[in-house]
């Protein structure tokens, strides 16, 4: 006569207990072998590692089905180990969950076979224990395996960053340009996407604009900001063996509509990797000065400055131009008078109605500009004089000041 209750229990799994070597490697060709992600892991991965992870939690169940364990998460630790092996192995998620539940599926196969008959109660006992330790089994082995993947992926994304930023200093390896796409050089943007707000504010503007770009250029690009998050920051997208990036029509205006806010951006191209930090730094002061000179949001090239990029290199001629209309500087109604005399061609009537006055009047404040700066702006000399100190001031004083 068979036992009953829980010595029927004790029973049935003792028995199952002296087969679990053979049932182990039953449940490993059953339950593993035929999932794709799983099946062409190497043999020695499916015979020894596979093979001893249900073989440990084949003993777990058993062990808990007596009551000789105690469930907790101590006992999922060899799973969770196994479910982060097989993420970094980059075997997919659906593969490991199709796993577990196959071998669940030929565990309980094997306890069928096992059990004699007057013994479907402690079959059924163990129906009910297998399927609420499935739910924890699936549910350490799902979390276990995205935290695994979240972290290489944080570990990848911090190292092209890296990388990113070695390629715009122009200090990367070589040897290191093929792993970034830019062996054929690329395009490379300075951007500047307004205000960032926290460090929180600062990340999701940052992926928000990494996205738009790739949607917009149809590819992949690397993107980097500076450590702070900041609202500069440089989008590299490399050029293809057969072929140039092309900048997409309105990029400014579609980034900036993804961004909810005003995107300025200026373009250099690098026809080879040794051009690429170069064309960073030229595109960075492009986007400086077309800042400093209050122009609108938009994407810009050095020849749309390229007037304004020569008058701000370095040296005491730039300075001494600026310095022509320090006589002037501190009479608000003069410098306007000045700016909007210049932008109109000397028109004194399109001057006045810009400003609001009598035409007169601004003939007698560029009359006061004439006698306080030496310079006539109704010459063409006078006139190409006080717009390149115009320019040449503006540019002093957006420059950035040293500590």
């Amino acid at each position: 006569m068979s036992p009953s209750g829980p010595d029927a229990l004790r029973a049935l799994t003792a028995r199952c207990e002296g087969r679990v070597n053979e049932i182990a490697r039953r449940i490993t060709a059953d339950g593993v072998d035929p999932v794709p992600g799983l099946r062409e892991l190497p043999s020695h991965a499916k015979d020894v590692e596979i093979t001893a992870a249900v073989r440990h939690g084949l003993r777990l169940f058993l062990r808990l089905a007596r009551g000789e364990q105690g469930p907790g998460s101590d006992s999922l630790h060899y799973f969770r180990e196994r479910a982060a092996q097989h993420a970094e192995e980059g075997v997919p998620l659906a593969a490991v969950l199709q796993g577990h539940l196959g071998c669940h599926r030929a565990l309980w196969a094997a306890l069928r076979e096992c059990a004699l008959p007057g013994e479907e109660a402690a079959l059924l006992d163990l129906a009910d224990q297998l399927l609420a330790g499935q739910a924890a089994v699936l549910g350490a082995v799902a979390e276990a395996y995205l935290a695994e993947r979240a972290a290489l992926a944080a570990e990848r994304q911090e190292e092209l960053r890296g990388l990113t930023r070695a390629l715009l200093a122009g200090t990367l390896a070589p040897e290191r340009r093929e792993e970034l796409g830019v062996a054929h050089g690329g395009l490379v943007l300075a951007v500047h996407v307004g205000p960032v707000g926290s460090p929180v504010a600062a990340r999701r503007r940052l992926r928000r604009l990494h996205t738009a770009a790739e949607r917009e250029f149809g590819a992949p690009v690397l993107v980097h900001f500076d450590d702070s998050g900041g609202a500069l920051g440089h989008v590299v997208r490399p050029h293809q063996a057969d072929r140039k990036a092309d900048l997409p029509a309105d990029l400014a205006g579609r980034l900036g509509q993804a961004l909810d806010g005003p995107v300025h951006l200026a373009w250099a191209d690098a026809s080879d990797p040794e051009e690429i930090a170069p064309a960073a730094r030229t595109a960075a002061e492009v986007l400086r000065l077309v800042r400093a000179l209050g122009r609108p949001a938009g994407h810009y090239h050095l020849e749309d400055v390229l007037l304004e990029y020569h008058l701000s290199r370095p040296g005491d001629s730039g300075l001494a131009l600026a310095a022509t209309l320090d006589p002037v500087g501190g009479r608000p109604e003069l410098m306007e008078t000045l700016r909007a005399y210049l932008d109109e061609g000397q028109d004194r009537r399109a001057t006045a109605d810009r400003l609001g006055l009598h035409a007169n009047t601004v003939d007698n404040r560029v009359a006061r500009i004439r006698a306080l700066t030496g310079a006539d702006a109704s010459t063409p000399h006078g006139f190409a004089r006080l717009l390149a100190a115009l320019v040449a001031r503006d540019l002093r004083e957006d420059a950035p000041t040293s500590a």
